[in-house]
């Protein structure tokens, strides 16, 4: 999900967040993000994991998201597969350039816990 849509989702006021610098140092964010007491989510109020500034017509604002929020507005960068299988093509292709590079043979193989299936080669 965007930002957007879960702060629209929500209904966050975003006059309520707390103001911030318009671009905080690292040191600043890492401050925010760990000194006692942690921040709470602006959307569940839970303990904050993450944060960043928002630019908002109230000036800059932080927005403090407990793990699960921060982590459900994360966009994949955009050569980034989203899907395992995706993720393993990907390790597949890495692995048959470092063949070919260094003539060493390798492969790649899942094993799960469970049933215990494994993925088959599709090299």
């Amino acid at each position: 999900m965007s930002l957007d849509e879960l702060l629209k989702r929500y209904d966050v006021d975003l006059s309520s967040l707390p103001a911030a610098p318009a671009s905080p140092a690292d040191d600043e964010v890492r401050t925010r993000i760990t000194t006692r007491p942690i921040q709470p989510c602006a959307v569940c109020g839970r303990d904050s994991a993450t944060v960043r500034v928002l630019t908002t017509d109230y000036g800059p604002r932080w927005l403090d998201l407990c793990w699960g929020h921060g982590w459900a507005v994360v966009e994949p960068s955009p050569r980034m597969p989203t899907t395992v299988e995706g993720i393993f093509a990907d390790l597949r292709d890495v692995i048959a350039e470092l063949e070919a590079e260094t003539g060493i043979k390798a492969s790649l193989e899942l094993w799960t816990d469970g049933a215990g299936w494994r993925d088959e080669d599709h090299g």
